[in-house]
């Protein structure tokens, strides 16, 4: 492998520790590393444009830049360090972010979730683990409409069937209720599916027209308006909940 020369953080280069750590575990990284696309977690659009204006410093020493803590704080999810100086060893790690609004700097201080250790990774799946009944169970009590934490969505069979996956694992759970809600909100202040995109920051696309030209799915488009009577929806969106897919 080619020597990666970046400085992550103080006193490390990647480049360098992959080269002189054991010759097993140095083939797995790069076995991992090769099949994988750079950078892993891709953001929307609206979020690298939203982060481009931020500054995010640690809240110890200001003067250390911490953009990958940022972008985990912004995304809802937990930031994985190297232990390669003390101040990658604390969980959460505490970070300020600052941002111009209306001509003035703003900041705000956050704790980042932080797995630096086999102590915070094995804390962490414990509490996945502790979600997982929970969540479990919320997902698979939905019923097609009425239900109380989203009033204004009705969900077809095959959304709940789907629901109920084995394919659906512990780390999907909070992401599919967390669309779910902004879902639920977005609807009441939207006028059309562009509205829908923008209010619920949601990726939603249309189907396609293989798929609108299938007689198989024709019926599941069906539905019957109280005072319409029976109809067929003529435009469907797929909703991506984090690399699952649900059909409204």
């Amino acid at each position: 492998m080619r020597q990666n020369p970046l400085n992550y953080a103080e006193g490390f280069i990647f480049g360098e520790w992959i080269n002189h750590i054991d010759k097993n575990i140095s083939l797995i990284v790069k076995n991992v590393i090769s099949k994988v696309h750079c950078p892993i977690i891709e953001l929307e659009e609206d979020k690298r444009e939203a982060l481009s204006g931020m500054l995010f410093m640690l809240s110890s020493d200001r003067n250390l830049e911490v953009t990958s803590l940022g972008v985990a704080s912004n995304i809802d999810s937990h930031a994985i360090s190297f232990l390669s100086h003390n101040n990658w060893a604390s969980n959460p790690i505490s970070i300020v972010r600052q941002w111009e609004e209306n001509e003035e700097w703003k900041e705000q201080l956050i704790d980042v979730p932080n797995i630096s250790s086999l102590e915070h990774l094995k804390a962490y799946i414990a509490e996945l683990e502790n979600e997982r009944p929970q969540n479990k169970n919320y997902l698979g009590d939905l019923v097609l409409q009425d239900n109380k934490d989203f009033p204004n969505l009705i969900f077809c069979n095959s959304a709940l069937k789907n629901f109920k996956s084995p394919s659906v694992t512990v780390d999907d759970f909070h992401k599919i209720i967390e669309a779910l809600k902004k879902l639920n909100k977005a609807i009441l202040i939207s006028n059309d599916i562009e509205d829908l995109k923008l209010n619920s920051e949601l990726t939603i696309s249309g189907e396609s027209s293989a798929t609108l030209e299938n007689e198989k799915y024709a019926r599941q488009r069906e539905f019957k308006h109280p005072t319409l009577g029976k109809n067929s929806l003529k435009n469907t969106s797929k909703i991506s909940l984090m690399l699952k897919e649900c059909t409204f």
